[in-house]
């Protein structure tokens, strides 16, 4: 049996879908300061152990990268919290626009039933 749904029911699950997506807007910033912070951390640490060893310019990079694995991870994990809030947002932008289509289109029906 297929479920009724109602403009109230699409009203209702499109104002969930706002309070998720203003929380998500909340988390934006400080997850853009978290991987920034730690992009400085990383930077810092790669920069100065490649200022301090010896060699050709191969063999700095190599020992820079060697130097800031904890670093970089840290940086990388900062990233990815980064984009998985930006990805949530995208998914609930698009869910909105989907809940308003539905919403309009069971409007009209509801409309067109009542003549």
């Amino acid at each position: 049996m297929t479920e009724i749904i109602t403009p109230d029911m699409i009203v209702a699950e499109l104002r969930e879908v706002r309070a998720l997506a203003s929380r998500g807007s909340d988390a934006i910033a400080p997850a853009e300061s978290a991987f920034g912070a730690a992009e400085d951390v990383w930077q810092d640490v790669y920069d100065l152990a490649y200022e301090m060893a010896e060699g050709t310019v191969a063999l700095r990079e190599i020992a820079a990268r060697r130097a800031s694995t904890d670093e970089k991870l840290a940086m990388d994990i900062a990233r990815v919290e980064l984009n998985r809030i930006k990805a949530k947002i995208r998914q609930l932008e698009s869910s909105q626009s989907n809940l308003q289509t539905q919403w309009k289109a069971i409007a009209v029906t509801y409309a067109e039933a009542g003549r």
